[in-house]
C-alpha cells in the first residue's frame, strides 16, 4: 500500500514537471519570435552619451520620427537627443519609410519603382 502511495506521488511529480517544462517551452518560443521581429532594432536609453569614441561602425537613426541620418556609431548617434532608434548599417535611401513601416534591419530592402 505504502509502494503504491509513493509510486502515485513521484508520478503525480513528474507530470507536474512535464507541465512546467512545456509551459516554459512555448513561452521561449513566444519570446523568440519577438526578439526576431525587433532584434536589428535598437532604442536609444537615457541618460544619452556624453562621449563616444571614433571608431567607425555606422548606423542608421531615426531622427525626431521624420527623417533618417547615418551615424558614425550607435553612441554618437543616441548622443544626438532627437534620435529615437537605429539599425546597424548606413541608411539606404528608404530608411524613413522602412523605419515607419517596421521593415528596417534584416528585413530584404524593398524594389523601388521608378
Amino acid at each position: 500500500m505504502r509502494r503504491k502511495a509513493m509510486f502515485s506521488k513521484s508520478i503525480s511529480i513528474i507530470i507536474i514537471f512535464l507541465f512546467m517544462t512545456t509551459a516554459c517551452a512555448s513561452n521561449k518560443a513566444q519570446e523568440s519570435e519577438e526578439k526576431k521581429i525587433s532584434a536589428n532594432i535598437s532604442f536609444c536609453k537615457e541618460p544619452r552619451p556624453q562621449m563616444c569614441t571614433m571608431q567607425y561602425d555606422p548606423v542608421c537613426g531615426l531622427v525626431a520620427g521624420n527623417s533618417v541620418k547615418t551615424y558614425g556609431n550607435a553612441c554618437s548617434a543616441c548622443g544626438d537627443s532627437q534620435v529615437s532608434q537605429y539599425v546597424k548599417g548606413e541608411c539606404p535611401t528608404d530608411a524613413l519609410e522602412r523605419f515607419l513601416d517596421g521593415t528596417i534591419g534584416d528585413a530584404p530592402i524593398k524594389k523601388q519603382i521608378n
